[in-house]
């Protein structure tokens, strides 16, 4: 009745609820709420902050978000999405706590997907949860809420990984039933089927080991974005790179025990292997940490006539100073560019 002035929604609990129609001009704010058995289909919010709300086992298919804020306290539980159907577009949002537990009918209700094809199923879900993740990233792309963007993204890097895996999994179940059914048919045909069979048992053993792939691949994800914060970041990155630095050159310190490769006497001329008062030998070693650390040096302080340990622990510095340099030049050049301001 009067659009002009904002409705102001607080500590109510909507249990069962349908919301479907459209707020049109109307601002409204709802804090400390909670949603329970909610139905957002076929809704349409314009302008609405959602503050410190609980949204639980509620539908958010075919419902439209535009310019709406979900503020860091909103918590999702148990939700239904539809990758297709479900909008945001210029809205904020936390999507790492939005897709926290999505709705899986065929766990829920098992009873009412027996006779169906669960990894076709689950692969579905994970094709959809992508696919809505893209457009919330997207949305939060313009976003004035940087942690919402960077939170999209690492949520994005995440599910995809999910999705080639339930997509590995489901060709697997393909394969399989094929081959129970080439199997039957085999007792009355050629040796035509005996080569499929053969060919894809092959595929099935390589698929399986493969899926074991896409945990190591999640590790490896997760180790890199943790880094950077996923990009958000640069504060982490360079103190993670000074703790390399130090740990290395206590180590080192500890390691080499005062004898350095070389110094200089009074003269200024170098004397190969000698040991060191501890002022000069630590800050040999944490030159020397340094050359490694940033690709400086690391064949200058490394020999054949080195022990084995000696070696291991130049070499994982090398490894570990390349994997840091790998995520530190990225994450500058992402920050001084114009994609994210």
């Amino acid at each position: 009745a009067s659009p002009d002035k904002s409705l102001f929604i607080q500590e109510v609990k909507f249990d069962s609820c349908d919301f479907s129609g459209n707020n049109l001009g109307k601002k409204i704010t709802i804090k400390n709420c909670e949603f329970h058995l909610c139905y957002f289909s076929f809704s349409r919010f314009n302008d609405v902050n959602f503050v410190n709300c609980k949204f639980n086992s509620c539908s958010f298919s075919q419902s439209r978000f535009y310019r709406c804020i979900f503020d860091e306290n909103c918590k999702f539980y148990n939700l239904s999405i539809s990758g297709s159907s479900t909008k945001f577009e210029d809205t904020e949002i936390n999507a790492i706590s939005f897709f926290k537990k999505t709705y899986e009918a065929f766990n829920e209700k098992p009873e009412g997907y027996k006779n169906l094809n669960l990894p076709e199923e689950e692969y579905r879900l994970a094709k959809s949860i992508v696919k809505l993740s893209r457009n919330i990233l997207a949305s939060t792309q313009s976003c004035s809420n940087d942690d919402f963007y960077y939170s999209s993204l690492k949520n994005l890097c995440l599910k995809k990984i999910n999705e080639k895996k339930y997509y590995n999994l489901k060709r697997i179940a393909t394969l399989s039933s094929n081959i129970e059914e080439k199997k039957v048919e085999c007792k009355t045909t050629e040796s035509k089927e005996l080569w499929y069979i053969l060919t894809s048992s092959f595929k099935v053993k390589f698929l399986k080991a493969r899926q074991h792939t896409y945990h190591i691949e999640k590790i490896i994800v997760k180790l890199f974005g943790f880094m950077n914060n996923w990009g958000g970041s640069i504060q982490r990155v360079l103190a993670i790179g000074f703790a390399i630095l130090m740990a290395y050159s206590v180590l080192y310190f500890i390691m080499d025990k005062g004898w350095v490769n070389y110094a200089t006497d009074t003269e200024g001329v170098k004397i190969a292997h000698v040991h060191t008062e501890s002022i000069y030998f630590f800050f040999s070693s944490l030159i020397k940490s340094f050359d490694i650390t940033f690709l400086a040096g690391y064949t200058k302080h490394i020999s054949n006539h080195d022990s084995l340990f000696k070696q291991y622990v130049l070499l994982t510095n090398m490894l570990i100073g390349l994997f840091w340099y790998a995520v530190a030049i990225p994450s500058l050049i992402n920050k001084i560019s114009v994609t994210r301001l």
